[in-house]
């Protein structure tokens, strides 16, 4: 099975719509690109969000399984604790969950239930907590129709409705390569 990382890319006509920091030294645009040595490192203060537009996306999934972040180090100033939204006109926006990352560098695949995409135009990720750092550190956000099913890769599902540990599986991903 094809796994397809770039519907959240510049090259695809995602878009920021907007977030709540973007230095000009790592401004918040670089996450689109495809390129994974481009970085956002937020200004100081948390939370910090990010909501993306997907209306005029070239290709768009037409169901979604989850959501990547890719951070090509690990820090302090990794997301820790990450809430992702969903809306169809930026207003009003349903969450899908808050998830708990691992310390770790590489892609953290954000599973959730199957989502019916054709009609979502934006997402939302706030960033809540990172490991102790001041500013949030991301490389890419990655959108998935398809999870992953190579190598580590750290999987982390939403728990809030299971009352069950978050879990976790390391595997790794061409992109990691």
């Amino acid at each position: 099975m094809k796994v397809d990382t770039s519907f959240l890319y510049s090259t695809n006509n995602a878009k920021i719509f907007s977030c709540s920091s973007s230095p000009e030294d790592y401004p918040i645009e670089n996450i689109l690109s495809p390129s994974q040595k481009a970085l956002w490192l937020s200004e100081e203060s948390l939370p910090q969000q990010i909501t993306f537009d997907l209306t005029s996306l070239i290709r768009r999934p037409l169901i979604v399984h989850g959501f990547g972040i890719y951070c090509g180090a690990a820090s302090d100033t990794n997301p820790k604790i990450v809430e992702i939204l969903i809306s169809k006109k930026n207003s009003p926006f349903i969450s899908l969950g808050n998830y708990e990352l691992s310390l770790c560098s590489g892609t953290q695949v954000l599973t959730t239930d199957e989502i019916l995409f054709f009609d979502v135009t934006y997402v939302k990720f706030i960033i809540k907590e990172t490991f102790g750092g001041y500013r949030t550190y991301i490389n890419n956000v990655f959108l998935y129709e398809h999870l992953p099913e190579t190598e580590s890769v750290t999987k982390v599902t939403d728990s809030r409705e299971r009352n069950l540990p978050r879990s976790a599986s390391v595997r790794k991903t061409s992109d990691d390569i």
